[in-house]
């Protein structure tokens, strides 16, 4: 009471911000391209990191994943990943800022991600919760379309969500390299993920959690992740390769997105033969 009488200000959601910037844990928000074995890696860092597995969403649905800081309230202390489809904002900026919480931005070959994403209408086709928001689909029509139709519809409404994640987070790179932060947002790439999943899995826990003591051995169990839950359609990188061979429009449509942004590299995600491993690679300049 006496508190409240003389300090008005110091509010319970206030002491909690203050609890939040101040307590000693590894925070991760998973930034990731639909389709990318996020989830797979998601897992993985609960499994072998010891990390929670949260959302930061008020909910999900058809609608897009954006995310509100107030929910990391509701989380107790310790070491906790957040998976979003999402791209950067106001609320993923103050996250790095007051909270410290390091970004690990996941990415995958362009035309592999509409391939699986055409597999993934195809099988949750009948299930409104896992529909991709920016792509309207009629399930009684989807059926009777020619696959040179379903992928002129899956270029128009989802290449230019996947080519904006891609410059905005490139951006947020730039930035954080600017501020002498390099190790702030970190990237996977699905090719690294599926070729080498125990060094990625290795790198990516000795970088989160430098002090820790007890990282896991670089024989990770790979059995321990939930094949259910980690919605890898088929895993493997390149199945994209045919379709963009077959249908040129799409490659057209990409190139046309990227054009305006000289300076960052969407091409490394077009190619099939790109070794981008860094961060910094998703700058041209």
């Amino acid at each position: 009471m006496l508190l409240g009488r003389h300090f008005p200000a110091v509010t319970p959601p206030v002491l909690q911000e203050w609890w939040l910037q101040r307590r000693q844990s590894s925070l991760v928000l998973h930034a990731c391209l639909p389709k990318s074995g996020s989830s797979y890696l998601y897992e993985g860092l609960g499994a072998f990191g010891g990390y929670g597995l949260g959302s930061l969403a008020p909910s999900y649905g058809v609608r897009e994943d954006e995310i509100e800081v107030a929910r990391l309230r509701q989380y107790p202390r310790g070491n906790w990943v957040f998976k979003h489809h999402v791209r950067p904002s106001d609320q993923t900026r103050l996250l790095q800022d007051r909270y410290g919480i390091r970004v690990v931005v996941q990415v995958r070959n362009l035309f592999d991600v509409l391939v699986s994403m055409h597999d993934h209408i195809d099988q949750y086709l009948l299930d409104p919760g896992m529909a991709w928001p920016t792509v309207p689909v009629d399930p009684a029509h989807w059926p009777t379309m020619t696959a040179e139709q379903r992928y002129r519809l899956l270029s128009e409404f989802v290449s230019p969500w996947l080519v904006s994640f891609v410059v905005r987070w490139a951006w947020e790179i730039r930035l954080n390299l600017q501020q002498d932060r390099p190790d702030a947002i970190l990237l996977v790439r699905y090719k690294n993920l599926i070729a080498d999943p125990q060094g990625t899995f290795g790198w990516l826990l000795k970088t989160l959690q430098p002090t820790a003591s007890s990282l896991p051995a670089m024989d990770l169990d790979l059995g321990r992740i939930d094949d259910e839950r980690s919605l890898l359609n088929v895993g493997v990188p390149g199945r994209g390769q045919e379709v963009d061979e077959r249908f040129p429009f799409i490659r057209q449509r990409f190139t046309a997105l990227a054009g305006p942004y000289p300076d960052v590299n969407v091409d490394a995600l077009l190619h099939w033969e790109s070794q981008m491993m860094r961060a910094e690679d998703l700058l041209s300049c």
